[in-house]
C-alpha cells in the first residue's frame, strides 16, 4: 500500500469548519470552527495538514505569549496515526518559534495519553509538572502532563 501524498501548510480561515469536523473525530474536547479563527486571529503559528484533494487531514496551532510558545492544539486523522504526520507538524511549529526567537514550547497532554507523550519526548519534550483535573468530565476529570522544550538548546 503505497503512502498517501500529504502536504503542510497555514491554516486560512476557509479551513475552519473542515477543521472542527476534523477535530471532532480525533478529540474528546473538539474546537469549534470560531476557536479556530479566534487562534488565527490571535496570531497563533497555525498549519494544516493536506491530501492530494486539499482534505484536511490534521492541525497543528501553537501561540506564542512573550519569548515562550503555548501549543493550543495538535491533531491527525486516526487513518493517518503513527506515520510520522504529528511530528511533522509539531517539528514545523517548534521551527516556526525558534524562527521567531522564542525560548521555549510548553503543553499539555492528557496523562493517559501514551502515544502524544512517547512523541513529544521523542521530540525533547520534558516533563515539568501536572494539573491535576485539568481535562473536566463529570464523572473522572484527567489530569494534564505539563511538558516543555528549551527552544534555544535543542534542536
Amino acid at each position: 500500500m503505497n503512502a498517501p501524498e500529504l502536504a503542510i501548510r497555514p491554516m486560512s480561515v476557509d479551513d475552519a469548519e473542515s477543521l472542527a469536523r476534523l477535530d471532532y473525530a480525533v478529540s474528546k474536547r473538539p474546537w469549534t470552527a470560531a476557536m479556530f479563527i479566534d487562534e488565527l486571529n490571535q496570531g497563533a503559528a497555525a498549519l494544516v495538514l493536506t491530501d492530494a484533494d486539499e482534505r484536511l487531514c490534521g492541525f497543528g496551532v501553537a501561540r506564542p505569549l512573550f519569548d515562550e510558545w503555548h501549543v493550543m492544539s495538535v491533531g491527525v486523522a486516526p487513518q493517518l496515526r503513527r506515520q510520522g504526520w504529528g511530528a511533522r507538524l509539531m517539528a514545523e511549529l517548534i521551527e516556526i518559534a525558534r524562527s521567531q526567537e522564542g525560548a521555549a514550547m510548553l503543553l499539555e497532554v492528557r496523562d493517559a495519553n501514551h502515544a502524544a507523550r512517547a512523541l513529544y519526548e521523542k521530540l525533547g519534550f520534558a516533563v515539568i509538572g501536572v494539573r491535576k483535573g485539568y481535562y473536566p468530565d463529570k464523572h473522572n476529570p484527567e489530569d494534564a502532563i505539563v511538558m516543555r522544550l528549551d527552544l534555544e538548546l535543542s534542536s
